[in-house]
């Protein structure tokens, strides 16, 4: 039986470049879970597909306004700033990711 491993005490997260240690509903990600990644640039909706070879990191679809079909992804843990419901995210998806102007 596999034991599980602990998460490490920090990510580096690529959207700030800043060390970051998990809150604890970040650890608590997993697959099919929809995830927002904001930062001052840009905000991400993501859908986990899977846990990634290394710890603490997922295999996701994400969409943008810059990739509004979606590209494929390895998600850092410390990298979604809230998980999103399905409702959440396919209204992203209606508003083609450009949520935040249509408040």
């Amino acid at each position: 039986m596999m034991s599980r491993r602990p998460f490490r005490t920090y990510y580096y997260n690529r959207l700030t470049g800043a060390p970051v240690t998990p809150d604890h509903w970040q650890t608590k990600i997993k697959k099919g879970d929809y995830y927002e990644a904001a930062s001052e640039t840009i905000v991400i909706y993501g859908e986990i597909l899977g846990a990634a070879l290394e710890k603490g990191y997922f295999h996701a679809l994400a969409y943008s306004v810059w990739f509004p079909n979606g590209n494929e992804a390895r998600v850092c843990v410390v990298e979604p700033t809230r998980i999103l419901t399905k409702q959440e995210f396919e209204y992203a998806r209606s508003c083609r990711w450009k949520v935040e102007e249509n408040q």
